[in-house]
């Protein structure tokens, strides 16, 4: 953002603010909004294979302590990380209801009262959890339907503001003549910083935006 603002205005001082201004955001902002949405994408799709693993595992074994070993042996650091720091009890369905804070989700909920039902009257384990199954099955669906519209409109945003910028650009150093003319006018070189004011104002809510778009399905 320094260089380009740099290049367009050659005024040092804006092109330095916009700089750091954008260097903080893209640190304490844009960083998180981004891992927080790849973050959601992971979490539904550990709690899919948690419950289904689970679930098969207890069928086959009738063992709840089998199960859930099956179910912890292949996760990701972070869940790895939250069952050793919050779910060491001895009782494993004590650990089990515990990553419903970690899930945060109704499906696991409806895991959870499953598991309890099956536990306490016995059944099949399987046949009882069809519905829960079909439905993660659904969400599992939904989220690479709504992760592949996200990359084509992530594609689209940052084509369309390349196609702006080489434009800029191509009237900076292909039309140097026409462009110095134009900077002479007071209001040019603050129309241009408007310019990247406004580019940096449509990253940030695109990204919002995306990172939103997992909100429904998190439930």
């Amino acid at each position: 953002m320094f260089i380009l603002i740099y290049l367009t205005t050659g005024i040092f001082l804006n092109s330095a603010i916009a700089g750091i201004v954008v260097f903080i955001y893209s640190l304490f902002f844009a960083k998180k909004i981004i891992k927080n949405y790849f973050d959601k994408q992971r979490n539904v799709s550990e709690c899919t294979n948690f419950i289904n693993t689970l679930i098969i595992s207890l069928s086959i074994s009738n063992s709840l302590e089998m199960a859930y070993k099956d179910a912890i042996t292949k996760i990701s650091k972070k869940l790895d990380k939250y069952i050793k720091s919050y779910a060491k009890s001895l009782d494993v369905l004590e650990n089990i209801n515990s990553l419903r804070v970690y899930f945060k989700s109704k499906n696991y909920d409806i895991f959870l009262n499953i598991l309890k039902l099956y536990l306490n009257n016995g059944g099949n384990i399987l046949e009882m959890s069809v519905n829960l199954q079909l439905e993660l099955r659904r969400k599992e669906e939904l989220i690479n339907s709504i992760k592949q519209i996200n990359n084509r409109k992530t594609y689209e945003f940052f084509t369309l503001w390349a196609f702006c910028l080489a434009i800029l650009l191509f009237c900076k150093l292909g039309l140097s003549n026409i462009y110095a003319m134009m900077q002479s006018y007071y209001l040019f070189n603050y129309e241009i910083l408007f310019f990247f004011g406004f580019m940096f104002f449509s990253f940030h809510i695109f990204i919002c935006n995306i990172s939103n778009s997992l909100k429904k399905v998190m439930q």
